[in-house]
């Protein structure tokens, strides 16, 4: 029971394992959302996509996590 206990709280994150997009200065959503788009039109499944830290509130990341069923 404990080990069972163990072995599931040290499974990582599902998404870890996905396509993270990542480019540096994102103008702004607009620039996002062509991204994101252009990497449906091609058939590029993604997961994440990460934004420079400027796009932060005082530099702190924020994680959001939508689980799509």
């Amino acid at each position: 029971m404990i080990l069972c206990y163990l072995i599931n709280s040290l499974m990582f994150q599902y998404f870890a394992l996905g396509y993270h997009q990542c480019r540096w200065n994102y103008n702004d959503q607009d620039d996002v959302r062509n991204v994101d788009s252009k990497l449906d039109e091609h058939d590029i499944p993604n997961d994440v996509i990460w934004l420079d830290i400027e796009h932060t509130d005082n530099k702190k990341y924020v994680l959001k996590v939508t689980v799509v069923t």
